[in-house]
């Protein structure tokens, strides 16, 4: 009887050392990979006016410019997406970028416009690694929420929005 429950106890020790290895070799160890968000490029919607009951005014990934509603594009001013790019230590994958909406509000008071961000180019998941020296480039365009010219005057209106790229 004694020689069993040494044989068991040798055993359950076995296990849970086992289990330990096998535990750290899951978790292993953590690594924190650094990552430089840096914007590049503004995104620009060029001049326009509401009209008479307003709408959208939207810039694509590309660059390229639409409108909805009242709103007219007016032409003879610089009209772009924005640009950041992504650098990251390591071989990674980007699995989502992930980028705020935001109220922009006119220099001076007296207005404010929705931005909403459209999709991403290139679109998630992309891949950062040695072979493209493990930052990219990346477009995004937006669409402006405008309400009609008593509610949004002509002027700068400006913002900020938040960035955040997850890795893998």
């Amino acid at each position: 009887m004694n020689c069993n429950y040494n044989l068991s106890k040798h055993n359950v020790s076995t296990y849970v050392k086992f289990f330990l290895l096998f535990m750290f070799l899951i978790i292993g160890k953590t690594t924190a990979y650094s990552q430089t968000i840096t914007y590049n490029q503004p995104l620009l919607f060029g001049t326009f006016t509401p009209g008479s009951s307003g709408g959208t005014i939207t810039v694509s990934n590309t660059g390229a410019r639409s409108t909805t509603g009242t709103v007219i594009a007016l032409s003879g001013s610089t009209v772009q997406q924005a640009i950041f790019n992504i650098r990251i230590s390591g071989n990674r994958t980007i699995t989502a970028i992930n980028i705020s909406n935001t109220t922009l509000t006119r220099t001076g008071g007296g207005g404010s416009l929705s931005l909403t961000f459209t999709a991403t180019n290139p679109s998630s998941p992309f891949a950062l690694n040695n072979s493209n020296g493990r930052n990219r480039d990346v477009s995004v365009g937006g669409t402006l929420t405008i309400g009609t010219i008593s509610a949004n005057p002509a002027g700068q209106y400006s913002g900020t929005f938040t960035v955040t790229a997850i890795q893998q």
